[in-house]
């Protein structure tokens, strides 16, 4: 797959911080070079600031959409920690329980690899993946706007990631949360550049 790179410059809490600076810090660290990505330049920012957004969870609704946008039976959720807080407990109390979800504990204790081979292969229609940085350990990128301890660390994440970004059912991919106000030297986001190379590089080079 030749990949190509749309700028979608949005901070999901609107409190103005620095994900909404982090398509352009990742192009400046050189992540089209690194990909030999084409340049699908910059999102409609219009579209991504639509404002009629769930007030609990800050989702964009689907206007016109009665139901799910898709089945949630065939949505995973992986790398996620144990509710701890009134607020956390809220969030995941949201979450459609048809989700399959694999914690980050289990996912850890299973084997990221095992686990990113296994729905890489077993299931079937297109797909897509999504990548919240957040899910990474702090110890390995704190440069993110929710931390929380107990994580993959990056070894685990290429191992998880590369067999599903390698899926000929692959449509695309999506990354988010890498705050740049964390990160001034850009040491994390030329790691974060690395990694998205080294995930995303074609099987056969």
């Amino acid at each position: 797959m030749r990949w190509t790179v749309v700028d979608a410059p949005l901070d999901s809490s609107g409190a103005g911080r620095g994900e909404e600076r982090a398509p352009a810090a990742l192009r400046d660290a050189g992540l089209l070079d690194a990909l030999a990505a084409d340049d699908g330049g910059r999102g409609d920012e219009a579209c991504l600031r639509d404002a009629v957004r769930d007030p609990a969870s800050g989702v964009i609704a689907a206007i016109g959409c009665d139901g799910p946008l898709l089945d949630p039976g065939r949505v995973h959720l992986l790398g996620h920690r144990s509710a701890t807080d009134d607020s956390s407990r809220a969030e995941a109390a949201r979450i459609d329980p048809a989700i399959h979800q694999v914690p980050a504990a289990e996912l850890l204790r299973r084997g990221a690899g095992t686990v990113g081979a296994g729905l890489a292969t077993g299931g079937d229609g297109p797909a897509w993946l999504h990548l919240d940085l957040d899910v990474v350990d702090p110890r390995d990128l704190p440069a993110v706007t929710y931390p929380e301890p107990d994580g993959p660390r990056w070894a685990d994440l290429i191992a998880l990631v590369t067999p599903l970004a390698r899926a000929d059912r692959l449509l695309g991919m999506s990354v988010t949360d890498l705050n740049t106000d964390e990160d001034p030297t850009g040491r994390h986001t030329r790691r974060v550049v690395e990694v998205l190379a080294e995930v995303l590089g074609s099987a056969d080079g």
